[in-house]
């Protein structure tokens, strides 16, 4: 019986979910320093997370300050869905050189239009929230402008703040044309 309670307690934990269209809205321009890789879908949450604590340390040993939220940025998703190249990022309040060959690189965004989405639930649910962001942007006649903005995720409330799942924030900006 016990077994069975811990496993209603988790399918309940990771199937609980909402997704709510924050509309239009501008996201500011940033500076931010940022670690770039590649993987497969399947592994992005293993590797995002990894990243995000090498981050973490970089932030800490080099005594910098950061101005918000951790967030990942999305270069590009292979057309099978199976590859994506993405950034981890950190805000930082100036821009941050770092020696060529570094992992850790600075980067900066312009401000930009975007329809902002909230996910509150398990990342498992990311897609979903993506495909109702993009939607809402097509029925509104936004066209998505993915050269002067981002396509960005910030962790609003996550892991190790809150351990429930269902109880995750996550923001997705899709950028789109003025």
């Amino acid at each position: 019986e016990g077994l069975n309670n811990i496993d209603t307690y988790l399918v309940k934990e990771l199937t609980s979910y909402k997704i709510a269209i924050g509309g239009l809205v501008t996201k500011h321009a940033t500076n931010y320093i940022q670690q770039v890789d590649t993987c497969s879908i399947t592994d992005f949450q293993k590797v995002s997370k990894s990243m995000l604590q090498n981050m973490m340390a970089f932030v800490e040993k080099n005594d910098i300050d950061i101005l918000g939220l951790p967030f990942i940025t999305y270069e590009s998703i292979s057309s099978n869905d199976k590859e994506i190249i993405f950034a981890m990022c950190v805000p930082v309040e100036e821009e941050i050189l770092t020696t060529p060959g570094s992992e850790i690189s600075g980067g900066h965004f312009d401000e930009f239009l975007a329809v902002k989405t909230t996910l509150t639930g398990d990342y498992s649910h990311r897609k979903e929230a993506w495909n109702k962001a993009r939607a809402h942007a097509n029925k509104n006649k936004l066209i998505e402008d993915s050269f002067n903005g981002r396509f960005i995720e910030v962790y609003k409330v996550s892991l190790p703040k809150e351990r429930k799942p269902s109880k995750w924030v996550t923001e997705l900006y899709v950028p789109v044309k003025k």
